[in-house]
């Protein structure tokens, strides 16, 4: 928790606060909060939002603005860890004021009905005041109150309490209390929560009284937009950022403004330059430190089998359905389902219904890439082959398949082959031949079975020819000369024949084509045909190409 010292009425003006991108209506709302506490009808202002956005900035923004304004300023921040320290926040609060303030103002506050508020703070004996406040006794919340209401009479008083929602119960109820007597106060309470803190019991109850008190006016913090990323990656970087570049980076976080920040403070980091077109794809595999501690923090903080579940989700990516999410975390049904609820109340995931059909993923996918990328080899290795075994099993596409295949050393299985091979067909058949050589060879790298080796060769050669690689002539070659019988030698003379004419090697393809069609001519007619039209093709090809004597 951090306790800063309240301003006094003879410290300097600050003036220099920073404006927050796309906060106007937000600031407007804190600006109108502070002139009707000024003129004695205080106001209650709640500012919601999700992890990272930018909660904390505006309250210092509104501490900025206070300030300006003369307004004593008293200020707290709740730690989950400290929400059992009874009444810690609401020392935070007071007892900064009450260790600077003269001994003479001391006494005039808490005087009355506010000599109960004195044990609290150690300005008095615990014995002068009844009870120890161990709980939240009527006396000593009223003593609170009126010690707020005699500050406020001295001057405008402003209070601020970030992450309300992690605060300790008896700081809870005297927010709750102060909240329902604000109306002839001089006194502007806002509070900052996060949108997805619901709790049961007794703290739900409390936080949802905050929300709901009459003098409450909620603001909820929306990401920012595309154009708010531009600017703040223009002041941050120094440099004009492209548009791929502003789309990355806003689609890699969401618009919330922590892990925007992270994000480019890391691209600055690793040099990148935001007009030119790399960085615009770095950006979506960069995990800044910053985020990955977030995340591991806020992981710890959930059941272990929480964790396990985000982590499944992590590598799954767009396959992340309840089932295969859960067998890759190796949790059963019902543990699978309340971990994917307590991520989703924590506001990493999201889902629609949690039922069997549901997919999941993280809120902001520069988080999930810091889920992914904080995980050990060995844990990310047996991760991808649950995944690639549960999605087969299931019957998935093989192009969701290999993807988790690729992450993984060879094998060798025959089925691991046979899924890259048909996962190379499907990407060939739609025209991404790039896609479909990394899949083929990779399958060549398993390797195959000896009798498919052939098959797969050729299978390589042709998507690379299709993409226009050199590497296509010497696999189509090998697939040649590993050929069993003619017609594969046929099939693999067409890829290799077309290669050697598009390099012009004109000589080589015609000797090829015309050998193995002399192979096919009582074999196979329909595939002679089509060696004898190539072979004609080249001829054409070669004649005209050849130079004038």
């Amino acid at each position: 928790m951090r306790t800063d010292h309240p301003v006094r009425t003879d410290r300097p003006v600050r003036t220099d606060h920073r404006r927050l991108l796309e906060r106007e209506a937000e600031c407007a709302a804190a600006d109108a909060a502070l002139a009707r506490a000024r003129r004695g009808h205080g106001q209650l202002l709640v500012c919601e939002g999700p992890p990272g956005a930018g909660k904390s900035a505006f309250l210092a923004d509104v501490r900025a603005r206070a300030e300006e304004q003369r307004a004593l300023v008293l200020q707290a921040r709740s730690a989950e860890f400290e929400r059992w320290f009874p009444f810690g926040v609401v020392r935070q609060m007071f007892e900064p004021w009450a260790a600077t303030a003269p001994e003479e103002e001391r006494r005039a506050v808490l005087s009355g009905p506010a000599a109960t508020a004195g044990p609290l703070l150690g300005t008095r004996p615990a014995r002068d005041a009844g009870p120890e406040p161990g709980g939240a006794p009527y006396s000593l919340l009223n003593g609170l109150f009126w010690m707020s209401r005699n500050l406020a009479g001295r001057h405008p008083l402003v209070i601020t309490v970030d992450d309300l929602q992690w605060a300790d119960e008896p700081s809870l109820r005297f927010v709750n209390y102060l909240a329902g007597r604000l109306e002839g106060c001089r006194i502007a309470v806002v509070v900052a929560t996060r949108t997805e803190a619901r709790h049961p019991g007794e703290r739900g109850a409390l936080l949802a009284g905050v929300l709901g008190a009459a003098r409450a006016r909620v603001r909820t913090l929306a990401p920012l937009s595309a154009d708010a990323a531009r600017e703040l990656a223009a002041d941050t970087l120094r440099v004009p950022p492209s548009e791929d570049f502003v789309r990355a980076c806003h689609d890699a976080t969401g618009g919330n403004p922590f892990l925007l920040g992270e994000l480019l403070r890391e691209v600055a980091a690793h040099g990148l330059g935001p007009a030119d077109g790399p960085a615009a794809y770095a950006v979506r595999s960069l995990a800044p430190a910053a985020v990955e501690r977030r995340v591991d923090d806020r992981l710890r903080r959930l059941p272990e089998a929480a964790a396990r579940f985000a982590r499944a989700v992590a590598v799954l990516g767009p396959d992340a359905g309840h089932r295969p999410s859960a067998a890759v975390a190796g949790l059963d049904g019902e543990t699978a389902a309340e971990a994917a609820g307590a991520l989703v109340d924590a506001g990493l995931l999201e889902a629609g219904a949690r039922d069997e059909g549901s997919r999941y993923a993280f809120v902001h996918p520069i988080e999930r890439t810091a889920v992914y990328e904080g995980l050990a080899w060995q844990d990310r290795n047996r991760a991808h082959a649950r995944a690639a075994r549960t999605l087969a099993a299931d019957g998935a596409p093989a192009d969701r398949v290999a993807p988790h295949l690729l992450a993984l050393p060879p094998s060798g299985e025959p089925w691991v082959v046979e899924v890259l091979r048909e996962a190379g067909r499907d990407a060939l058949a739609r025209g991404a031949a790039d896609r479909a050589a990394r899949f083929l060879r990779r399958a060549l790298v398993e390797p195959p079975a000896a009798e498919a080796r052939a098959e797969v060769l050729r299978e390589l050669g042709t998507a690379e020819l299709r993409c226009c690689r050199p590497a296509a002539i010497g696999h189509l070659t090998d697939a040649l000369a590993l050929a069993p019988g003619p017609r594969e030698r046929g099939v693999a003379a067409v890829g290799l024949g077309i290669a050697l004419t598009s390099i012009g090697r004109h000589d080589e393809a015609m000797e090829l084509l015309e050998r193995v069609s002399g192979e096919l001519e009582s074999v196979d007619t329909g595939l002679y045909v089509r060696l004898q039209t190539l072979l004609l093709f080249t001829a054409r090809m070669r004649a005209a190409t050849r130079p004038l004597a």
